[in-house]
């Protein structure tokens, strides 16, 4: 009898928490984007005017709050929403503009009517107000907070009070894949009006020839169908940027920057660059066309391609992506004449994915005498023959960065006794 009773609750059990079939859909879907930017400069500004047009929805950073014994510091974005909007709205366009308030790692304790809660409901509150001050009602109001997964509980008390004081403004929060196993993630995401699954992160390393990756499709693809189980809407935040990782003499991780401004690093460091990889993002576009859960909204690119942004995709390169292709550089050599006798040789990528900066260029003319000349931007000249030459990426110059789309790069000139004409052959030298 008892094991028939066993049996029984087992089944009982089982019913009760069986996994939720998935909803799927097919077809095209929302794709955003985020400007984490601090300062809004011409580069900034220059982007937004070009591409936001090509998002449904674009989400700049607002503000930020670290902390300070305990108490909350408040910094603020000189944010111009209505650059955002441009002459969009004017023409009777839809346009769509969130906000997004980060916030610093934070122990507790958590309340929504503590000192702190109220605090952080007024900036919440500002935020709105902000933007309403510029013209611009909110599409969201998107909350990052840096929460160990052992306070989820903690921070749904601040989801809840910040939702009520924004009203009816709706509230989204960016959640972590490692959040999902924990038991207060259901209950979080519930409280809030959706959730953004960021699948972008780098864990420590343990040493400089480790492979890093900074999304796995595969892994992410996963996490996605996770996600679908908690019975609320979601976008998942894509990476178009990179890292740079630092080791010092002995291999030992030293810190990470994701600015393109190297730290104050030693001067013998051995410095990585980790990117996030077109070809896996267009491949989850590709898949999630084809099939994705109904709950699953879209997708949130983190970060707005802008010229000065060194260590993010080119515009073509995100394109690409959003159409779910993979980008594919082309590293074309041309010449150019500075003056007469004197020519200059660029590559140029005509691509719209990176194209390889290690090409071996040969060059050669008939009907002048060569001088001199010399390789720039790790290249050396090499003489090949009275009518030729090799212009060839040395040896040492490994770490050669790749040419974004539409780049050039000057890797070397030549000097004739009288004008010539000079043609090009390139080879893939990576």
């Amino acid at each position: 009898m008892w094991f028939v009773a066993a049996v029984a609750i087992a089944c009982a059990a089982w019913w009760l928490f069986r996994p939720t079939p998935i909803e799927r859909t097919s077809g095209s879907f929302e794709q955003d984007a985020y400007v984490w930017q601090r300062r809004w400069d011409d580069p900034v500004l220059t982007a937004i005017d070009q591409h936001a047009g090509a998002f449904r929805r674009v989400v700049p950073l607002v503000t930020e709050i670290e902390w300070s014994d305990g108490r909350p510091r408040v910094v603020e974005v000189p944010v111009d929403f209505a650059a955002l909007v441009g002459e969009r709205q004017a023409n009777g366009e839809a346009v769509q503009v969130g906000a997004a308030l980060r916030i610093g790692p934070y122990a507790g304790p958590f309340a929504g009517d503590d000192a702190v809660g109220r605090q952080l409901c007024d900036v919440a509150r500002s935020i709105v107000v902000r933007a309403a001050d510029q013209g611009v009602t909110l599409a969201e109001l998107q909350i990052d907070f840096d929460a160990a997964s052992s306070k989820l509980a903690g921070y749904r008390e601040w989801v809840v009070a910040i939702t009520e004081a924004v009203s009816p403004t709706p509230v989204v929060i960016t959640t972590l894949p490692t959040w999902m196993s924990h038991s207060g993630f259901g209950q979080l995401v519930a409280a809030a009006d959706a959730f953004v699954l960021q699948v972008h992160s780098i864990e420590r390393p343990r040493g400089p020839d480790e492979d890093l990756t900074l999304c796995n499709a595969a892994r992410t693809r996963v996490w996605v169908d996770q996600a679908a189980g908690f019975g609320r809407p979601f976008r998942v935040a894509l990476p178009t940027y990179g890292y740079l990782v630092a080791f010092d003499a002995a291999g030992e991780y030293i810190g990470l920057s994701a600015d393109g401004d190297a730290p104050d690093w030693p001067a013998d460091a051995t410095v990585r660059r980790v990117d996030a990889d077109p070809a896996a993002m267009a491949s989850l576009i590709d898949a999630w066309t084809a099939s994705r859960p109904m709950l699953m909204e879209g997708v949130i690119w983190y970060r707005l391609p802008v010229r000065t942004d060194t260590l993010n995709w080119r515009w073509p390169t995100l394109v690409a992506a959003m159409e779910g292709r993979v980008p594919v550089g082309r590293a074309a050599g041309v010449v150019r004449t500075v003056e007469p006798g004197l020519v200059e040789v660029d590559l140029t990528n005509t691509g719209d994915g990176d194209a390889p900066a290690r090409q071996r260029v040969h060059l050669s003319w008939t009907d002048s005498r060569f001088i001199t000349g010399d390789g720039a931007m790790g290249y050396v000249l090499e003489r090949d023959g009275h009518h030729a030459a090799w212009l060839q990426p040395r040896a040492t110059e490994l770490g050669l960065r790749r040419i974004g789309p539409g780049n050039t790069r000057t890797i070397g000139w030549l000097r004739f006794d009288r004008d010539t004409e000079v043609t090009v052959e390139i080879q893939n030298a990576e």
